[in-house]
């Protein structure tokens, strides 16, 4: 975690939310996916 943020911190462009690793990003995309389609 500490080598993702020395290296994302400083940068001066890169995404808007950084996840890491790298399953949490995709685990994250799916759940808001369905989320977003949910229906009650």
């Amino acid at each position: 975690m500490i080598d993702a943020m020395v290296r994302i911190v400083p940068s001066d462009t890169g995404k808007f939310r950084n996840v890491v690793p790298e399953f949490v990003e995709k685990l994250l995309k799916q759940s808001q996916a369905e989320a977003w389609d949910f229906t009650i």
